[in-house]
């Protein structure tokens, strides 16, 4: 049987960290959302070789992208989170029942 133990700091670390990175996601797709091109940016042989309708649409789709990977990033941070309250809590009702033992069993230990 495998053991192993769960350290809720450790993946509060690990919070922060995706947090982080999700928060530089969005900023890049903030910085990326003003970078549209007008039909005429390019000039005649951009309008005729349709360069800026194919700048555009790559465009969307790294925005699409870079939303998509936000939202993916900011769902692991919500659920690492929840994790971590989960085995806090559990942990704090064990200490609770068996802490309290403990300490009843070493004064019962001192009286007799």
């Amino acid at each position: 049987m495998i053991d192993f133990h769960v350290v809720p700091e450790a993946l509060r670390a690990n919070v922060r960290e995706l947090h982080e990175v999700a928060e530089a996601w969005a900023a890049a797709k903030s910085t990326l959302a003003h970078q549209h091109l007008a039909t005429d940016d390019l000039g005649y042989l951009g309008e005729q070789e349709d360069v800026v309708s194919m700048y555009n649409d790559a465009l969307d789709t790294i925005l699409d992208r870079l939303q998509s990977g936000f939202e993916s990033l900011n769902n692991a941070v919500d659920t690492l989170k929840d994790i971590a309250d989960e085995y806090e809590s559990r942990d704090a009702d064990y200490f609770a029942e068996f802490g309290y033992i403990n300490s009843r069993l070493d004064s019962e230990g001192e009286t007799r």
